[in-house]
């Protein structure tokens, strides 16, 4: 859903900082903002989400992510415009955990059509976010309104996180985990009992 969201306000930072009396050079530099950030706050956050959880990490930039875009709903001039770019910039790696969160949750046979659903359902939402923004722009206040739609859709977002049954996802993943290591280890040792009894046989024939 947050992909959905972000494309809503993706095609209309441009023109929306212009309207601020922002030059052309000047709106792209303020464009690159969020890139910068991204660059170097992603391995950052990526390794904080391995110290204190997912869950947690993943709240975190959702919530933050969501004042984000509530502040450029807000934003008046280009120094709010800029602002609201940098909570945004630092912490919206919402998708990048969520495909570590799959990674450790699903087992490895089942992760490829996972992940490809993942991939598929976070296209369409960057489908339709263009739409619907381009839509609520034709009205007044347009802009202004998707940037609040696109909050809301963070705030939505880290409630459903907040609800999801961790313990005992974490739990089944752990029991799974554990029953393939013994599989594994009963078959290894399988292999190993018949490779010593036929070393003895040959022996014995010899």
């Amino acid at each position: 859903m947050d992909l959905f969201g972000v494309s809503m306000i993706i095609p209309l930072l441009s023109h929306h900082v212009k309207a601020l009396g922002a030059s052309p050079t000047v709106a792209g530099i303020v464009g690159s903002t969020y890139g910068i950030l991204q660059l170097f706050s992603s391995t950052v956050v990526g390794s904080w989400s391995d110290v204190v959880g997912r869950r947690y990490s993943l709240l975190t930039c959702l919530l933050l992510s969501a004042l984000g875009y509530g502040l450029l709903g807000m934003s008046t001039s280009i120094a709010l415009f800029v602002l609201a770019r940098i909570p945004v910039g630092l912490f919206k790696h919402s998708l990048s955990i969520c495909r570590a969160l799959l990674s450790d949750l699903v087992s490895e046979s089942e992760r490829p059509l996972v992940m490809g659903h993942f991939n598929a359902a976070s296209s369409v939402g960057f489908i339709l976010g263009p739409v619907v923004g381009g839509y609520l722009t034709e009205h007044e206040g347009g802009f202004y309104t998707s940037s609040f739609t696109c909050a809301a859709i963070f705030l939505i977002n880290a409630g459903l996180v907040w609800m999801l049954p961790w313990s005992e996802a974490l739990i089944h993943r752990n029991h799974t985990n554990s029953s393939n290591s013994t599989r594994k280890g009963c078959h290894d040792n399988n292999c190993s009992k018949s490779a010593h009894n036929g070393s003895h046989v040959t022996g014995s024939r010899d």
